[in-house]
């Protein structure tokens, strides 16, 4: 038989040698991550961790044994069985080899047995798993009842049972049987934690399943786990701890109709993920997935639930590290829909509704339904910000400036709306090629918006905040107005140089807003130095232009010009006399 010889090599190894995992014998504990170090014999890392994986996969390929009945093999049969036995019961790290090496081992088969096979083999390789698992739990669970409380811990359990709370946490066979964690899983796993929580430092399957779980236990002990990560999970760690998990906590919050406290589960987790998760682990890892998680996001903003905050936290992230990734997700999704389905979910408004003066800011719901805005502008090209910024204007500087809010709800949707419309209007004022790679709409739009809510940025409310956040209020108007009369007369300047140039306009005349400029030149007054300040700046750029002679000359841009230049530089004038 093809397997008796490479039985026979595995038999000949030493007995304290361990088939799965690099360790030498059952006083080593290493980790073997760092393949340049060495080992106490002078061997590299590297080589052990090879000669590991090439003794790990001759021992999976010899399990293709167990599916057999002829003649003959019982005896190796038996040895196998008791060899994994033997090995699970007593290291840590061959217990996550052998449930990596599964996976590779079914691979492999698909190169020569049907699908059927391979099902009925695997099944019967988790049944003996649980077998063994659950042994060893119920001899873990018996110990540590009889134990007082100051006494459980992971060093009341022997080597076999303690290995077995490790090793669910590694098999998917026990983690995806509710009924199986609940009879043998929850009390040994409850009661080893009870003076200090169970710690794991390596990317399990677990720590993904238990992090969508409606158990309390499993689920915050997940959620510890990955607050507790240094870094993210490598691609093959991804594959193995994150990917199954997460799919299937996608797959059931995509079920219709939503059950709420199943999508409720998915955000609350899922923004640990996206946490510990870089730019290209979205792009390859995450986005790869059968169920998009960006798009699902979307699709879950308008359910009504207090899921909402982590909903926007996840969103916030993936903008942050992806936003490009994000975007690509939408299709044709656009921007002014997604703030839509945000701000008419009557979730947002129930939060703005219980916030209160005495809660830290930063700490707050109120802050995780705002503070996902500024990076959702920061994430749009600037043709498509003018519609996203005249929504956010709207529901933040009027909707929720109702006295039925509260202060401080009022207060930060000012602030925040606010420093959308900046966001907006500097990115066009701060980057000469931003406003030339639009068409003027685009800019009249953005000025449009200004126009609508003139009065509320040069008379902003009073909230009753401490002095410093007033004037915070304040200067943002003032930054407002400044960079407003400064796209206004850049736009213009711009015209002017293309004029001189080509003597001609292909991109459409400048606009002017007469609303703004009567509305400010009507709130000049000696007190008022900030709007002087923020005026005067704002119409620098029109320093050193001047009117085009028309005279015998029939040409629309320049004549349409000289009106604008007419306009702008008579409110200068006003000042002076103001």
């Amino acid at each position: 038989m093809e397997f008796m010889d490479a039985v026979g090599e595995l038999q000949a190894l030493p007995n304290d040698i361990h088939l799965l995992c690099p360790r030498q014998h059952d006083d080593d504990f290493s980790r073997y991550d760092d393949l340049t170090e060495q080992d106490e014999s002078g061997k590299s890392v590297a080589q052990l961790v090879e000669e590991a994986r090439a003794r790990r996969e001759k021992f999976l390929s010899c399990m293709q044994i167990l599916a057999f009945n002829q003649d003959g093999v019982a005896e190796l049969q038996d040895w196998i069985w008791r060899k994994l036995d033997d090995a699970l019961e007593r290291c840590d790290l061959c217990i996550q080899e052998y449930y990596k090496g599964k996976i590779w081992l079914v691979e492999k088969l698909k190169e020569n047995y049907d699908d059927e096979d391979i099902e009925k083999f695997a099944r019967m390789l988790d049944e003996w798993d649980i077998k063994r698992i659950t042994r060893n739990l119920t001899t873990a669970a018996e110990k540590l009842k009889a134990l007082p409380p100051q006494e459980m811990s992971i060093h009341a359990l022997d080597t076999a049972s303690l290995l077995s709370i490790f090793e669910t946490l590694s098999c998917e066979a026990m983690l995806r049987n509710d009924r199986l964690l609940k009879d043998y899983f929850d009390v040994p796993f409850k009661l080893v934690q009870t003076k200090r929580p169970l710690k794991v430092s390596d990317y399990i399957p677990a720590v993904t399943y238990f992090l969508f779980d409606p158990d309390q236990t499993r689920s915050f002990w997940a959620i510890s786990a990955w607050s507790r990560y240094p870094r993210p999970p490598t691609t093959a760690e991804f594959d193995w701890a994150v990917k199954e998990g997460l799919l299937r906590a996608l797959a059931e919050a995509s079920q219709q109709p939503p059950d709420i406290a199943v999508v409720q589960r998915l955000w609350r987790g899922l923004q640990f993920i996206v946490k510990r998760l870089d730019k290209e682990q979205i792009t390859h890892n995450l986005r790869a997935l059968d169920i998009d998680a960006c798009r699902l996001s979307v699709e879950h903003l308008a359910i009504p639930s207090p899921g909402l905050r982590f909903l926007l936290n996840t969103i916030q992230i993936l903008l942050e590290k992806a936003p490009g990734d994000f975007w690509d997700a939408m299709q044709t999704i656009s921007p002014q829909a997604i703030v839509e389905q945000v701000f008419y979910n009557p979730q947002l408004e129930a939060f703005l509704m219980q916030a209160t003066d005495d809660e830290p800011y930063d700490k707050s719901i109120l802050k995780e339904m705002l503070s996902w805005i500024q990076p959702f502008m920061s994430s749009l090209k600037g043709a498509h910000q003018p519609s996203a910024c005249r929504f956010l204007v709207s529901q933040l500087l009027n909707r929720f400036q109702d006295p039925r809010f509260p202060n401080i709800s009022r207060y930060h949707c000012f602030r925040t709306g606010l420093t959308a419309l900046l966001h907006t209007l500097r990115t066009f004022t701060d980057h000469e090629s931003s406003r030339g790679s639009v068409a003027r709409v685009v800019l009249s739009e953005t000025l449009q918006i200004v126009s609508d809510n003139i009065n509320q940025i040069l008379e902003p409310p009073m909230f009753a905040v401490e002095p410093v956040q007033q004037r915070e209020i304040t200067s943002s108007c003032m930054d407002v107005i400044r960079n407003t009369l400064a796209l206004e007369c850049q736009s213009l300047k711009t015209d002017y140089e293309v004029i001189l140039r080509q003597n001609t306009l292909h991109h459409g005349v400048s606009t002017y807003s007469p609303a703004i400029w009567d509305a400010v030149v009507a709130h000049l007054h000696e007190s008022n130095g900030g709007l002087s300040t923020a005026a005067l700046l704002g119409i620098l750029p029109l320093v050193g232009l001047e009117k085009f002679p028309t005279k015998g000359e029939d040409s629309r841009e320049k004549t349409h010009f000289n009106v604008i230049y007419g306009h702008l530089t008579h409110w200068p004038a006003k000042l002076s006399s103001g």
